[in-house]
């Protein structure tokens, strides 16, 4: 097995992370596309660039959204602030500010209670279970 890529397959690479297409990346290092993806799916060195190289772009690509989340924020303060109503309803939507929640205790005591309280009806039905099987015999 090869430890390095071949010139062929440089190319393909440098095209591709170029922004060129498989097809186009293809023509570049003057092989067939399909050569290409029997590379990616048989060859690890080049399957191991390949991955480094979508690696390198996610990352890249996160980091900007990142960075123009803030300004996403602004954009959308800015017009629920101008009275743009859908965007302002699709939001609290979208966040379930607008769903019935039902009050939830806060008091571990309580909590303690209805816990209990589960389990005793749990127990109940499983011997109602039982008992109706029972009977059925």
């Amino acid at each position: 097995m090869a430890t390095h890529l071949s010139v062929g397959q440089h190319a393909a690479l440098a095209a591709i992370g170029g922004g060129a297409s498989i097809a186009a990346a293809a023509e570049a290092a003057a092989v067939n596309r399909v050569t290409i993806y029997r590379w990616i799916k048989f060859d690890p060195i080049f399957r191991a660039a390949y991955n480094a190289w979508q690696h390198t772009i996610r990352e890249s690509a996160a980091a900007r959204l990142v960075r123009l989340a803030d300004e996403a924020v602004d954009t959308v303060t800015k017009a629920v602030q101008k009275g743009d109503q859908k965007l302002a309803y699709a939001l609290l939507k979208d966040l379930g500010l607008l769903r019935r929640t039902q009050q939830t205790a806060t008091d571990p005591d309580l909590i303690k209670r209805q816990i209990q309280v589960e389990r005793d009806e749990q127990e109940m039905a499983v011997e109602q279970r039982e008992e109706k099987s029972y009977l059925a015999r």
